[in-house]
């Protein structure tokens, strides 16, 4: 699949912030008309299996142009980071790079609100900076 057909995003979660992430990825299907296709890909800290499908169910009534990739990430790596309340799934986004094959990917945290179309922020020329 090619860049221009595709939108990824990249956000990560254990359980207990699944409730941000259910509501990240419901307002940036319902306020994003592209027809792209959405590759999510999640870093899961912890998610069990009852949650996941009941997002891809809700997900698809929304918009069924989309994959989700769970993502195991090794986070004992981290361990000499300063940890969010013992946890470490904040810095899987360190491990983009190393475990995606996106050449371009917004990552998104799962406290917020998408009010606008994500192809806009998608569409940004980043004039060959790395991160922006």
């Amino acid at each position: 699949m090619s860049l221009n057909s595709k939108i990824s995003i990249v956000l990560a979660t254990d359980q207990n912030y699944f409730p941000g992430l259910w509501v990240t990825l419901v307002s940036l299907l319902m306020f994003t008309n592209s027809k792209k296709h959405f590759m999510f890909y999640v870093f899961d800290g912890g998610i069990n299996d009852a949650s996941k499908h009941k997002l891809v169910q809700v997900l698809k009534k929304l918009n069924d142009n989309f994959t989700i990739n769970w993502l195991r990430a090794d986070l004992g790596q981290f361990n000499s980071y300063k940890s969010m309340e013992g946890n470490f799934i904040t810095y899987s986004r360190i491990l983009i790079p190393k475990l995606l094959k996106e050449r371009k990917s917004i990552w998104l945290d799962v406290d917020l609100l998408v009010l606008i179309d994500i192809e806009e922020l998608w569409n940004t020329d980043m004039e060959n900076k790395p991160i922006a």
